[in-house]
């Protein structure tokens, strides 16, 4: 339909940028057939429809009519179902669409063609601010019901309802490749709200039965696969922007699309959502202001880039069940980064689970040539808190005959002081299984990580480079719970387990441990805050100050295992920090530390020991990797 030529401000980004098409070719001579009449102006009063007729002397020697549509600067040769007839039917109009001309070129029998002269397309009220509900290319009012079975969209009903806020869909089924304007134009919106100037503060989608919408429409040189369901109220910059709320007992399956669900406006869901891309093709699936998965929502989100994207908060509450999946996207230019949930501010998980897988495939990737510099599972800049929850994350990378993947992140805080709490019992995994990968990290916070009683963290960590387990910039602290962490290099690389500013371990009983094997590296080192150019040697005696363990806690693995100072390399000077040695070689750091009650009478196994830290300095050095590949804008 016309409105999408000039759509609205958030969507042109994502799609008029996708829609230059072919024109079409020339043809060697004109036809014998004579247009008795041509396209006639109309002045529409939107989102009312506009219609073209046009008529020639021989109908039966008529091969196709192809309609073509100008806004003055581009033409677009459209695909619905009526742009191939002889009366192009255009089911609605937007307040933005511009004066368009229509003219339709048609061939006879021989291959020759006559052109028509264009019809003007006119909206009389453009001044005029009205809601209203875009499903494909029809437009549905306030107080207004749209039969899809009297459309070429698909069967089910749309209920708009009179207070304009409530929108029910009932066992919708919606396919863009049977749009009756145009199936490159306007199937980016499979289902689209405008409200403009508007003072209500809640939108409901109530959801009766199960719901598909399908968008199929691709622009590979543009990485533009429009919109499928949508919210756009130009409260951008509004600091109490309205909330959509998908709800009810029924369920909502959309397909394709460069974005699932886009909105400008806070969305919480107590539904069943389910998405998925169009193939390999390039998906964010949600994005929105704040973001609140609560009790009833069962989502089940496959992307190719970002599921979850909130620009303020995420939080999903007690009984929601979320399973991410996303693939490393194509990208257009240049390299790109991409976090499986990506939140501006906080996350607050609490009674919930959270799972997140994540794979990047160079076959999917590199037919741009281009650079995954970042994959990571999540990203905040706020705080993270899990509570009575339980978070998994796996990250994979196929491998190349080339360098493709730069970097792999479980958990990244991107805020100065971003921290990461686990409490109620909380279980957190975090699988990192990059072995091609020249940089790799488990869970990265600036500020403090901290575990309560019968809280878990299991980090496993493989790359091909340095690789890193935990860094918590300030400090750690653990209390009547459970640390694990696993860390191996590929190449032999340093591996560090646990990088922090100082950490505490109060246990009370052996079911309580911290675990850390660091192959080939450092399993804990805590910064003193003494950075220069001296040397370092181990002093006898030595009383820790950063690794604090309080009465009846001690070091299990090594035997005889003491904490003294260690003299690391970062940022061209030398950073004093606290690690674990063996008594019986105070040349080198330990590689395996295990910190338990004292009475335990004996360490784990090696099979299960975890890497839990590595020297701050060099670990420093992998930061700064890990904040300039992090950097990288993001390809859309």
């Amino acid at each position: 339909m016309a409105r999408k030529l000039l759509i609205s401000v958030f969507s042109a980004l994502a799609l008029l940028m996708g829609l230059l098409l072919v024109p079409l070719e020339a043809t060697a001579a004109p036809s014998t057939l004579t247009i008795t009449q041509q396209p006639e102006d109309v002045e529409v009063t939107y989102p009312g429809g506009a219609t073209f007729h046009v008529e020639v002397s021989d109908p039966d020697q008529v091969a196709s009519y192809q309609w073509i549509i100008s806004d003055g600067y581009s033409d677009f040769v459209l695909r619905g179902t009526s742009a191939t007839t002889d009366t192009l039917v255009m089911p609605s109009t937007q307040q933005d669409d511009p004066d368009l001309r229509a003219r339709c070129v048609i061939t006879d029998k021989d291959g020759n063609t006559v052109e028509s002269e264009p019809g003007v397309m006119h909206v009389a009220n453009p001044d005029q601010n009205k809601t209203v509900l875009y499903v494909g290319d029809y437009a549905v009012e306030p107080g207004q019901t749209l039969d899809l079975l009297q459309t070429s969209l698909g069967s089910g009903t749309v209920i708009f309802d009179s207070d304009g806020a409530t929108i029910t869909l009932d066992n919708v089924r919606i396919s863009t490749e049977a749009m009756t304007y145009d199936a490159q134009l306007s199937p980016s919106l499979g289902l689209f709200l405008i409200r403009r100037d508007s003072e209500i503060r809640e939108y409901h989608v109530n959801l009766v039965g199960d719901s598909v919408i399908y968008d199929t429409f691709y622009d590979p040189d543009y990485n533009s696969a429009g919109v499928v369901f949508n919210m756009f109220f130009r409260s951008g910059d509004d600091e109490n922007p309205p909330t959509v709320f998908i709800e009810g007992e029924g369920s909502l399956e959309l397909k394709g699309g460069s974005n699932s669900i886009y909105s400008d406006a806070n969305v919480t869901i107590s539904a069943a959502l389910t998405t998925e891309p169009n193939g390999d093709i390039f998906c964010d699936a949600l994005t929105c202001r704040n973001l609140t998965i609560t009790d009833g929502a069962k989502l089940n989100i496959d992307a190719n880039g970002t599921a979850l994207k909130a620009k303020d908060d995420l939080c999903i509450e007690r009984g929601a069940a979320v399973d991410l999946h996303s693939s490393a996207p194509h990208v257009s230019v240049g390299a790109t980064a991409k976090s499986i949930v990506s939140v501006n501010g906080s996350i607050d998980i609490s009674g919930a689970t959270l799972s997140i897988r994540g794979n990047a495939n160079p076959e999917r990737f590199v037919p741009y040539e281009s650079l995954l510099a970042n994959f990571t599972g999540i990203s905040y800049g706020g705080d993270l808190a899990i509570t009575g929850s339980t978070v998994s994350i796996e990250m994979a990378s196929a491998d190349a005959d080339e360098d493709w993947h730069m970097s792999c992140y479980g958990i990244s805080g991107e805020g100065e002081t971003s921290s990461a709490t686990l409490t109620g019992a909380s279980k957190l995994m975090v699988i990192i299984d990059t072995p091609k990968v020249p940089f790799a990290g488990g869970i990265i916070v600036p500020g403090i990580l901290g575990m309560d009683k019968d809280c878990a963290i299991d980090v496993t960590v493989t790359s091909a480079g340095e690789t890193l387990g935990i860094e918590a910039d300030r400090e750690i602290t653990i209390s009547d719970a459970t640390l694990d962490s696993v860390v191996t290099s590929t190449d032999g690389a340093t591996t560090y387990g646990v990088v922090c500013g100082g950490i505490t371990v109060n246990l009370t009983e052996a079911s309580y441990h911290l675990r850390s094997l660091a192959n080939g590296g450092v399993a804990l080192a805590a910064d003193t805050g003494e950075h220069g150019e001296f040397d370092i040697e181990p002093e006898r005696g030595y009383t820790p100050q950063k690794i604090v363990l309080p009465e009846g806690v001690g070091i299990v693995a090594p035997e005889k295992g003491e904490v003294n100072l260690f003299g690391a390399p970062g940022y061209g000077e030398t950073i004093k920090a606290e690690t674990v040695y063996d008594a019986a070689d105070m040349a080198t750091p330990a590689s395996e530390v295990v910190i338990s009650v004292s009475d335990a009478s004996s360490g784990p196994s090696n099979g299960v020991l975890v890497g839990l830290c590595a020297v701050v300095g060099i670990a420093a050095v992998a930061f700064f990797i890990l904040r300039r590949t992090k950097g990288t804008a993001e390809a859309e």
